[in-house]
């Protein structure tokens, strides 16, 4: 018997759920319910063990969920650690600049260098 037939038969013996979502109930709020209901130690154990089966794979669901979340954070994280690394928009035009500056004076050095070479060669 599974828990929402179980809930049922509660509900058939004129017992209202207590916890009609499955939520944590204490041990002894179910072992009172079911002994009210007529049912033995092997029966409570049962559905004992039914219970903490479903809050097993429910936590389990849970953890997984909080693992992908993890994930995505760490990936989050490493976005904002590399966007932050990038120098702002005014740095940045000032090494653009310091950098052109650089390539046209080594273009002006080989320049140079080769009519040098070529007024030796004559």
């Amino acid at each position: 018997m599974v828990i929402s037939e179980f809930q049922e038969e509660i509900e058939d013996k004129g017992y209202e759920c207590p916890n009609p979502e499955f939520e944590p109930i204490s041990i002894e709020e179910c072992r009172k319910l079911l002994f009210d209901c007529s049912n033995t130690d092997v029966d409570i154990k049962a559905v004992l063990i039914r219970h903490y089966e479903f809050q097993n794979q429910l936590l389990k669901f849970q953890i997984e969920e909080a693992k992908v979340e993890i994930e995505k954070n760490v990936y989050r994280t490493e976005v904002q650690t590399r966007v932050k690394a990038l120098p702002s928009e005014e740095i940045a035009d000032k090494v653009l600049r310091y950098e052109r500056s650089i390539e046209k004076s080594i273009f002006q050095k080989i320049v140079m260098l080769k009519n040098l070479q070529g007024s030796r060669t004559a």
